[in-house]
């Protein structure tokens, strides 16, 4: 997986190989976000979270910003204020927590919910400070989509946890097994490495029903909403 995507600045300056993706807009812009509307009502302006962005040990707040909620910002502790824009069928900026190896919390944002009744797909994107800017941070998985799934015939999400003084980020996949009641599936380990994620290692996940895997669904981890929503 390594240096497999370019690492492009908005604005178009390359720094390097690894798994920082362009987002939409140049730095500082919010775009119109006009197909966007913010979920269950909430006021498009509020505060998400306060958090370390930046890395430098000082709390920094995040909000969601813009008519309908489709920009975040970023109000670094001691002067600069970072804007991004995320277009979506929905926006929802769900919190932060340190996801790579890299000091600072990164934002989670949902931005596209599909599904009804039974279950559905939640789509996020992942924004990570660098230099003065935000970027989309790569999913492990691939492409600038943090998919987490609640539906009839598949569970998914995302967590984290240390082990052997190391960051792992892992992401859980389970699917329904002949019709029955029963889901299995496999539990994938991604660490941070050389400004990349590198998978180190997998095991099997089995769970007697869809209510027991349930638990995996979404971002399981402190400071982010595990799903999009009321």
């Amino acid at each position: 997986m390594r240096n497999r995507i370019l690492i492009v600045a908005a604005g178009a300056a390359t720094l390097a190989s690894g798994a920082l993706l362009p987002a939409a807009g140049a730095a500082g812009a919010t775009g119109d976000g006009s197909d966007a509307v913010p979920m269950c009502g909430r006021s498009a302006s509020y505060v998400v979270s306060h958090r370390d962005v930046d890395g430098d040990g000082r709390r920094d707040t995040i909000k969601s910003g813009g008519s309908k909620g489709q920009t975040v910002i970023v109000k670094i502790n001691g002067g600069e204020t970072l804007r991004r824009s995320i277009k979506g069928s929905f926006v929802e900026a769900l919190g932060a927590s340190r996801i790579d190896g890299r000091r600072g919390a990164e934002i989670v944002v949902a931005d596209g919910f599909s599904g009804g009744q039974n279950g559905a797909r939640m789509d996020a994107r992942v924004l990570t400070y660098r230099k003065h800017h935000l970027y989309l941070l790569a999913a492990p998985t691939g492409g600038r989509q943090w998919r987490s799934h609640s539906m009839p015939g598949i569970e998914s999400g995302w967590s984290k946890h240390r082990a052997h003084n190391r960051r792992y980020l892992t992401h859980r996949v389970v699917r329904r097994v002949d019709g029955g009641k029963r889901f299995t599936g496999r539990a994938v380990d991604f660490r941070w490495q050389d400004g990349d994620w590198t998978r180190a290692g997998s095991r099997k996940l089995h769970f007697p029903s869809r209510k027991a895997a349930n638990r995996i669904v979404g971002w399981r981890m402190q400071g982010v909403e595990y799903w999009a929503g009321c």
